[in-house]
């Protein structure tokens, strides 16, 4: 039972940093799609409001 707990544990250890480096990963090109994205629509909205002004 004891060595079972320990092999979990040592699993789960070996699985995490993966898990972050994998979250890592997924995560900053979709945070630079979503920040490219923003960029987008403000610098629309920017133009947007300057054509509108005239």
């Amino acid at each position: 039972m004891s060595s079972y707990i320990i092999l979990q544990t040592n699993l789960s250890f070996v699985v995490v940093p993966t898990f972050k480096k994998s979250i890592c990963k997924v995560q900053i090109p979709t945070f630079f799609r979503i920040v490219s994205s923003l960029h987008r629509t403000h610098f629309y909205y920017i133009v947007l409001s300057r054509t509108n002004s005239k």
